[in-house]
């Protein structure tokens, strides 16, 4: 029964495009290399996610009114629905990078900063270097004590 509680718990995590289930990341990450907008990645997982947030809570009122039991499905729906509502009320006020979901990444690509270099010899700004160059280092002692020349 374990294996049978892990494997359900991999699947509606991996499944489930509803964030914060990591299948709302992953829809994410895909939109975003197909170069979607973060406005339409958001449009996107809204669009998903509001039937199955509607589907978990019919499931679970109907096993609360005919087994007795179907509770916790309708806290999930109701906790999905409140992120849902969360990640659609970003989007339509402009705020998805203040979105969790947007935060960490951004779905524009980005390439690494620059970093200004130095002309050989000279340090940042024109200023010395702050450690001699490797060819006047002082040779190593254990070297010289072994008869070995530096590499």
């Amino acid at each position: 029964t374990m294996v049978w509680m892990n494997i359900s718990m991999f699947l509606f995590n991996a499944l489930v495009p509803c964030f914060p289930l990591d299948c709302s990341s992953i829809v994410m990450n895909m939109m975003a290399l197909r170069g979607s907008s973060d406005d339409d990645i958001a449009k996107c997982i809204v669009f998903t996610s509001a039937p199955i947030v509607v589907l978990f809570l019919a499931w679970g009122l109907f096993l609360f009114f005919t087994a007795g039991g179907g509770v916790l499905w309708i806290f999930v729906a109701l906790w999905l629905g409140y992120q849902t509502y969360g990640l659609h009320a970003s989007r339509r006020d402009g705020h998805l990078q203040r979105h969790a979901l947007f935060a960490s990444s951004s779905s524009k690509p980005t390439g690494p900063t620059p970093v200004p270099v130095a002309p050989p010899g000279e340090g940042p700004a024109g200023k010395a270097p702050a450690r001699p160059p490797p060819s006047a280092a002082p040779p190593d002692p254990y070297l010289a004590s072994i008869g070995a020349t530096e590499v």
